[in-house]
């Protein structure tokens, strides 16, 4: 643990930036990640509901 009566050196402070920045740039990607699944996967859904329900006779539904 740091002395709170010792000033932070530079190479401190350069630490814990990039400890800062490199933790919130991994959790962006995984925000992107993750976004994407998510439109994948409703997108998936939505055209499996669409085929089901042609192949069972709905004739309102087309198939696009």
């Amino acid at each position: 643990m740091a002395n709170p009566t010792r000033p932070i050196c530079l190479r401190e402070v350069i630490s814990l930036w990039w400890t800062l920045y490199w933790e919130l740039t991994r959790m962006q990607v995984t925000h992107e990640q993750n976004h994407e699944n998510a439109h994948v996967a409703s997108r998936f859904a939505l055209e499996s509901a669409l085929a089901n329900r042609t192949q069972v006779g709905t004739s309102s539904v087309q198939r696009f």
